[in-house]
């Protein structure tokens, strides 16, 4: 039998969530014997499972800052009408030469409006192939709230002209898809509900011989969002009663050069500083405790790993998704949270000093890639 060919699109543009579940999602259909064509528009770090099956890197972009109003390209320029007529005919030909039969497009149509330009001819050119494939939307469990008209509108019509689901990584005994998106009762019957993504690649130790180490842990994902976190967790640490505890610090890819090298420059027998990588869940399970934003990844690691937390949500702008994800986890005792807007060195402090060190158990869905696989499978 041949092998079923999928094509995924992903697109990113400040930290490196999306990008990390659908290279999750890949790795793991890969290993299932798919074939795999991965395209990501993105400023995407380097990562050893990227040369395991077809990888396209259109020509990348990202968000200036935190309110998405402003893309430059992978040399800080303005986006123009060549980059983005680049980028169209790149993706057609790909989907052209590849000819899938799955297509699993990353977050849009809920979000990524603006990337409309490269996606309806896209997904126009996959409909009217003689051998459709079928097309799916791979998403997150919580999206940004809008009371937009148009965009729902526009949402709703895309869903309903090109997609056959809509994968949904979470766990709907937790949050159900209608709560950030409340029109969902014409596509409802699309909606496939995985259960969370997390990380395949990390190695686990059995909590029987687990050992906590005094060691404070402090990260920010992919780091495009990291730098006030971080500057108040260096003066933290001095006014601290954990003050002799060892603080580890995981520096994303995102942040700049700049800002890297003044973090780093705090180096210490007792303030150590690394890039983020997949040793970052064993310092999890061994530290004493962490203190983080709460992204979706970041917040799983914590869920797995069982280690007491504070979460500062990232809260720039209309950006409500991490304060909704945490405010759901810290109902159930599993995580605390200060606010971004009371972050400071003093209340980082305090609310560490004062963090509950009992972790209740928790029965949540984290089988998002294998129930994923087993749905394509069944299609």
């Amino acid at each position: 039998m041949a092998q079923i060919k999928i094509f995924f699109y992903v697109q990113h543009l400040l930290g490196i969530g999306h990008w990390q579940r659908a290279l999750f999602l890949c790795q793991a259909l890969h290993n299932q014997g798919f074939q795999i064509c991965l395209a990501s528009g993105g400023m995407s770090p380097d990562h050893p499972q990227i040369g395991k099956f077809n990888f396209v890197q259109l020509p990348p972009v990202r968000s200036l800052d935190h309110t998405f109003k402003t893309y430059v390209d992978g040399r800080d320029q303005p986006i123009n009408e060549l980059w983005k007529k680049t980028r169209q005919e790149i993706l057609i030909k790909k989907l052209k030469d590849f000819n899938p039969h799955i297509i699993i497009i990353e977050h849009f149509p809920f979000g990524r409006h603006f990337f409309e330009f490269e996606l309806i001819p896209f997904l126009d050119q996959a409909s009217s192939q003689k051998n459709k494939p079928k097309i799916l939307c791979s998403v997150r469990d919580i999206l940004l709230p809008t009371t937009n008209p148009k965009k729902i509108l526009k949402t709703l019509c895309f869903i309903k002209n090109y997609f056959n689901y809509i994968l949904v990584h979470g766990d709907p005994n937790f949050i159900t898809l209608e709560q950030t998106f409340p029109d969902t009762k014409t596509f409802h019957h699309k909606i496939i509900y995985t259960g969370y993504i997390t990380n395949p690649n990390y190695s686990f130790i059995p909590l029987k011989s687990l050992q906590r180490h005094k060691e404070i842990i402090i990260s920010a994902g992919g780091g495009g969002a990291s730098l006030k976190l971080f500057q108040c967790a260096l003066q933290a640490k001095k006014i601290s009663k954990f003050k002799n505890y060892t603080w580890r610090f995981f520096i994303g890819s995102f942040i700049s050069e700049q800002h890297r090298n003044m973090i780093k420059s705090y180096q210490s027998s007792d303030m150590i500083f690394e890039r983020f990588g997949n040793n970052f869940y064993q310092h999890l399970q061994e530290g004493f405790c962490s203190i983080s934003q709460a992204g979706y990844n970041t917040t799983l690691d914590l869920l797995q790993a069982k280690i007491p937390s504070l979460v500062i949500p990232f809260m720039e702008k209309n950006e409500s998704e991490q304060m909704i994800r945490a405010k759901i986890f810290e109902k159930f005792g599993f995580l605390h949270i200060l606010h971004e807007d009371d972050l400071t060195p003093l209340s980082l402090a305090q609310s560490l000093d004062h963090l509950p060190q009992e972790i209740p158990d928790i029965l949540i869905n984290l089988q998002g890639i294998p129930n994923t696989i087993n749905f394509i499978k069944s299609m």
